[in-house]
């Protein structure tokens, strides 16, 4: 690999970070082959040619006219996957997508709800975080530096349960009428701990297309009691939040 005028090559950019963790990743890889988890993750979940015929296929012009959710921005959102991590990141001050960060945020808080949905579909759990800030981030070769990914990542690995939360850095974008998108909850963080957080609200983005509940039991399937609190702890914020399925997104 050639590194040579790497400073050259590596720009950086102003932007919303989004670091996910596939729960259950080391008992994926005892179960399945390399190209399963590869044909049935990373194609189906992480490609962003089939996020983006996904957010077609869901209709979001109909979604769209109760908040700013902007499909081509979401077009726009790019990924780094390495084993059981993935890194999303939107740029809202390159050449092809200037963007107000107050108006960005709803549509990645709309992606994330697409991307934890999708993939309980296929019995993945998710668990991670949105913050904002200057990085550097490059692809090939691959290379990431900034504190808004330090950040995610720090929060991403505190939380006992699958669910994306929103950091500080990012909070400062919300605007208050977001319940289409996100809610307050108490997120349940290590050693029995909670923390007041916004947080993504997809148990009403995935009951608008779906008549039953994710299957848990799968999704968790382990008698380790860290994975059963992960479950327990899931299962109760969807209990809480799936009656905002009654949206007039319908």
């Amino acid at each position: 690999m050639n590194y040579k005028n790497i400073d050259n090559s590596i720009n950086n950019f102003s932007g919303f970070i989004i670091v996910l963790d596939i729960l259950g990743f080391g008992d994926l890889l005892k179960n399945h082959s390399s190209k399963y988890i590869k044909d049935n993750i990373v194609d189906n979940i992480i490609c962003s040619s089939n996020i983006s015929n996904y957010i077609i296929n869901r209709d979001i012009n109909r979604f769209a006219k109760f908040s700013n959710v902007n499909e081509s921005e979401c077009k726009f959102i790019e990924f780094i996957y390495f084993s059981d991590t993935i890194i999303s990141f939107l740029k809202t001050n390159n050449e092809k997508n200037i963007n107000n960060p107050e108006l960005s945020i709803e549509s990645v808080c709309y992606f994330c709800n697409l991307l934890i949905s999708k993939a309980f579909e296929i019995n993945i759990p998710l668990r991670g975080a949105i913050s904002y800030g200057d990085c550097f981030i490059n692809k090939n070769p691959l290379f990431f530096l900034g504190y808004p990914i330090f950040e995610a990542f720090q929060m991403e690995k505190i939380q006992e349960w699958a669910g994306i939360v929103v950091t500080e850095s990012a909070i400062k974008f919300c605007r208050e009428n977001t319940e289409l998108h996100l809610v307050e909850y108490d997120v349940p963080i290590k050693q029995s701990k909670t923390k007041r957080m916004k947080v993504i609200n997809w148990p009403m983005h995935y009951n608008l297309y779906h008549k039953e509940m994710p299957n848990f039991e799968y999704c968790f399937n382990s008698k380790n009691k860290d994975v059963i609190r992960k479950k327990e702890n899931t299962i109760q914020f969807y209990n809480t939040f799936s009656r905002l399925s009654e949206s007039p997104v319908l």
